[in-house]
């Protein structure tokens, strides 16, 4: 991603300053660079792919965590020091950065 980032700085430089585009600066020319761009959008797409997995895990994860919460009311312990420290811990890390 860097490379391709680098690349694409110098030819909007040279676009900007209407420098030639001296194509020995490009390692691989137009070929290489459509090749990179292809394989950071690759890397783009799985990384969002990822991500979007993490937050649909993350939202069941939240209402199996509401659940139980109920569950410890319905029963009596929601004084349950223990129990308590439990949920919390679980609760800041499912809310952490949200």
């Amino acid at each position: 991603m860097t490379r391709l980032h680098m690349d694409l700085a110098w030819l909007r430089h040279a676009h900007r300053t209407g420098a030639d585009l001296d194509r020995s600066r490009l390692p691989g020319a137009p070929e290489e660079l459509r090749h990179r761009t292809e394989r950071a959008e690759r890397a783009v797409e799985s990384a969002w792919e990822a991500a979007e997995r993490g937050y649909g895990r993350r939202a069941e994860l939240r209402g199996e965590l509401r659940a139980y919460r109920r569950l410890a009311v319905q029963h009596g312990r929601i004084e349950d020091v223990a129990l308590d420290r439990e949920y919390r811990a679980a609760h800041d890390a499912l809310h952490a950065g949200t």
